[in-house]
């Protein structure tokens, strides 16, 4: 049921549509059906009903090419007649199954079956605190990418429905499944958390996979960051919740590089809640030298929606469909402005900008302003005078953003129409009213991300990069510059990827070391003159062939004094990056395959970097963590896997320890594996 098949009657019609309704007797019913008539003419049918003795035969969808209700006159000995075996409409199935063939993404001989029934195929979970994608190994999508905002956010709709007593401020506490808290959540949180992915994970589970847990291994997808204690909770959900026969986790950055088809590359994972930069030599994750900065999705959305609230209209909706009264043009409410509808605004405006100088003077400014399309939202919803909200600690950063970039902007206002999202209904009326969104905001939401706060906790994404590259051992750092890999959700924004390469190059162009200070003087200036006392003095008292080895070593200490000086004053005075200057034309990004021509304003990129330049498959950056879970599960390979044995065994052994401390009595140690999961911290 639900699956999209085509049938041919014997009058030679095609119906194709999704199965609704099946019977004994072979009759269905189809929903949402294009029909095909002998002479071409075509049709489409809301719903329409076929009995089974008008129809010829049925072909059904390729997943089901090994369902076992297929293969059951094979398995007795193969159809020897038409008809032998089974009743004749499933025996023209058979017929049919028999022809169809296994997936064409992978068609090595590594995948012997590929089916939704079949128990060699893992299930690849990558389970992010906003995107949830679930799938089948050896599939080059997964099966279903399942918002947790969303989900939230009906659940919080739901809630409100049931009860009147809930509070805006209940409702702004779960923005994600979970976050970077500051502090440890208590114990009912975590109950909380758990409950919500155990309903999440079910119905994922099987409405979409349509499998019976107990018959799949599963392959999780871990972030280098995501919390242990959150990496156990997934694995109460789907050991005791779903029964899974073994799990594994799997490194994030080294599956991501498994789809890119390389094992050596600098992965730049640009998420939800942080953005996290993980070398990876040899397939071995090199974690001591991972940098991360919370400039990522959910700060984006925050400067978004701060933007929206200050500088964005709102038009309420008529009070009816007949209704000719003007619209009323406004603030925008603040309880409009859900999660999930910021959310809906960035991935469907939103893009990335070029760098515009903070130099530029007011001419230049105005000169790239005549140079594009005039805009044509009101004045006075972009000057900055007109927001002044004291509550607000951004105010004044909203203020100089508007300032700087109101004026320079090509990019249109645009007016979006709100849709129909579980967020409260502000006004009564038709619909939900229309938000329009400044092209300046549209384009420069995004500057959050190349933001450095100046005390080095925060850096922007080119310096996050560069930190790490500066972590890295003098050997190892061109083979990383040059196999650079984009992944996460944010880089999926129009404009990124240009954007991210001309951060780095700006940023070694300025990290160039200054012109060195004077060399040491020669050893005759340098030296002092002896006084006409001394000279007497060692006249007298020393040999006249030891006076020049004295001057040579005073001579000497002082060039080793100045060389020593020389290189403090370069090291003092030379920019953070400096070191990493000479990577500049070795720089390429894996999966960026159009370098920009502007990008770089220094010597040319070099052999290795045109080589490696978009040298990596074009997949979805938000997908390539997944995908490579996906090629890891068809090869049989994926981490340590934990079997259901182990963990149960281990939850035996625990629960036993904590009777005995309880009780105070000795208990006897046995050599039980515990259900430890592997956790990158805890290695030495």
């Amino acid at each position: 049921m639900g699956h999209i098949i085509t049938v041919e009657g014997k009058n030679g019609v095609v119906y194709r549509g999704k199965l609704f309704e099946a019977e004994d007797s072979m009759s269905i019913s189809l929903t949402a059906c294009t029909v095909t008539h002998r002479d071409g003419r075509v049709t489409q049918l809301d719903q329409v009903y076929i009995r089974g003795a008008a129809i010829k035969f049925y072909v059904v969808p390729d997943m089901l090419s090994q369902a076992p209700m297929f293969k059951r006159g094979i398995a007795s000995g193969g159809m020897k007649g038409r008809g032998i075996g089974t009743a004749r409409g499933r025996a023209t199935i058979m017929r049919a199954a028999s022809l169809l063939t296994s997936s064409p993404h992978y068609t090595t001989s590594l995948r012997s079956r590929h089916s939704l029934y079949g128990t060699e195929d893992r299930v690849v979970l990558d389970l992010g605190s906003r995107i949830w994608k679930v799938g089948f190994s050896g599939e080059a999508q997964p099966r279903e990418c399942r918002s947790v905002v969303s989900e939230l956010a009906r659940e919080r709709a739901e809630r409100r429905a049931g009860s009147t007593t809930g509070t805006r401020a209940e409702d702004e506490e779960d923005k994600s499944f979970w976050a970077l808290e500051k502090a440890e959540p208590s114990e009912e949180e975590w109950l909380i958390r758990e409950e919500r992915g155990k309903r999440l994970l079910r119905k994922i589970w099987f409405e979409n996979l349509m499998i019976d847990p107990r018959t799949r291994k599963v392959i999780v997808v871990e972030n280098p960051l995501l919390s242990t204690r959150v990496k156990d909770m997934i694995a109460r959900i789907l050991f005791d919740n779903l029964q899974i026969p073994s799990l594994s986790f799997a490194s994030a950055p080294l599956l991501a590089l498994m789809a890119a088809g390389i094992v050596t590359g600098l992965v730049v994972d640009v998420g939800n809640l942080e953005t996290t930069v993980l070398p990876v030599f040899h397939a071995r994750p090199l974690f001591p030298s991972l940098t991360t900065t919370p400039r990522a999705g959910s700060r984006l959305n925050r400067r978004l929606r701060s933007l929206l609230l200050a500088f964005g209209s709102y038009a309420a909706p008529p009070s009816s469909l007949n209704s000719m009264a003007p619209p009323t043009i406004g603030r925008i409410p603040r309880e409009l402005l859900t999660e999930e509808l910021v959310e809906e605004i960035k991935t469907r405006l939103c893009f990335v900008g070029e760098e515009v100088p903070l130099d530029s003077s007011r001419g230049e400014r105005e000169a790239w302003a005549l140079s594009g399309s005039a805009m044509s939202i009101g004045a006075a919803s972009t000057r900055p005078d007109d927001f002044d909200d004291p509550s607000d600690s951004d105010s004044e950063l909203l203020k100089d953003l508007s300032s700087r970039f109101s004026s320079t902007s090509t990019a249109k206002p645009v007016s979006f129409r709100i849709p129909n999202l579980s967020q409260v209904a502000v006004v009564n009326g038709t619909g939900r009213g229309w938000i329009q969104v400044p092209g300046w905001v549209r384009e420069r939401a995004a500057e959050v991300l190349w933001e450095d706060d100046g005390d080095g906790d925060e850096r922007g994404l080119a310096g996050v990069v560069l930190d790490c590259l500066l972590k890295l051992p003098l050997d190892i750092r061109k083979p990383m510059a040059s196999s650079i890999l984009l992944t996460g959700g944010t880089a999926m924004l129009p404009g990124f990827f240009p954007r991210f390469e001309a951060a780095l190059f700006a940023q070694l162009d300025r990290s160039h070391p200054p012109s060195p200070p004077p060399s040491p003087p020669s050893p005759a200036a340098s030296v002092e003159p002896p006084s006409s006392d001394t000279a007497e003095a060692m006249s007298m008292d020393t040999p006249a062939s030891s006076a020049p080895s004295h001057a040579s070593e005073a001579n000497a200490k002082r060039r080793r004094r100045h060389a020593l000086a020389t290189r403090l004053h370069n090291l003092r005075h030379s920019p953070r990056y400096a070191p990493l200057v000479p990577l500049a034309r070795h720089l390429a990004i894996l999966n960026f395959p159009s370098r920009s021509s502007s990008a770089s304003s220094t010597a040319p990129p070099s052999t290795l970097a045109r080589q490696r330049e978009g040298s990596a498959p074009a997949f979805s950056p938000a997908l390539q963590s997944w995908i490579g879970g996906s090629l890891a599960g068809a090869l049989k390979t994926g981490g340590p896997e934990i079997a259901r044995e182990q963990w149960d065994a281990g939850l035996r052994l625990a629960e036993a320890e904590e009777a005995e401390g309880e009780e105070g009595e000795e208990f006897e140690e046995r050599e039980v594996i515990r259900p430890a999961l592997p956790d990158w911290t805890r290695i030495a």
